[in-house]
């Protein structure tokens, strides 16, 4: 299985932007991570972005205000290893109450984002402007696996943002701590 979470990168084109390095190990929740994105994080060094977006269906009906008409979500980036604002570690120590019982693991910039169930290891959506707290996750799936697996890029990139991105190595969102 981790074979096949590897397989999907390729089409994504993954980008890793690193703060402090950790251990896997060192981070109180990693019994909560499959093998597969355990081994992920692993080989990236710190968050991970999608040059060109990524996007995920919602084969459910029930589906944030923020879907498309076809149930598509963005996944902006997967949080990585580390202490800084990208971080797994940053996320889960600094999120809201009504998350206790799950691991974040991703995020979209307007705020949302995307988890792990601590008890079960199924993943969800989070809309954080949800009214109701027992509204605000949304299934995507049964496992990391599963989800990155079924991670689509999204449309092509404009021209212009592809020529600015290609010379990009890595970037600091610290940014995102204010949002």
């Amino acid at each position: 299985m981790v074979g096949n979470v590897m397989k999907n990168s390729s089409k994504l084109y993954l980008e890793s932007f690193s703060g402090e390095k950790t251990e896997i190990e060192e981070i109180d929740f990693s019994n909560v991570l499959s093998s597969e994105h355990k081994k992920l994080l692993r080989e990236h060094d710190g968050a991970i972005t999608f040059t060109n977006g990524a996007r995920f269906k919602i084969k459910r009906n029930k589906r944030p205000q923020v879907s498309d008409s076809d149930g598509w979500v963005s996944v902006d980036f997967l949080f990585g290893l580390g202490t800084d604002t990208n971080s797994l570690s940053f996320n889960n120590m600094n999120k809201p109450e009504e998350l206790e019982d799950v691991t974040i693991i991703g995020g979209v910039q307007s705020g949302d984002f995307i988890c792990i169930k601590n008890d079960n290891g199924s993943v969800y959506y989070w809309y954080h402007e949800s009214f109701n707290e027992d509204e605000s996750l949304f299934y995507l799936s049964k496992d990391f696996s599963e989800f990155f697996n079924n991670l689509e890029p999204d449309e092509k990139l404009d021209p212009e943002v592809e020529k600015r991105v290609k010379g990009i190595v890595k970037c600091d969102l610290g940014f995102l701590k204010n949002l």
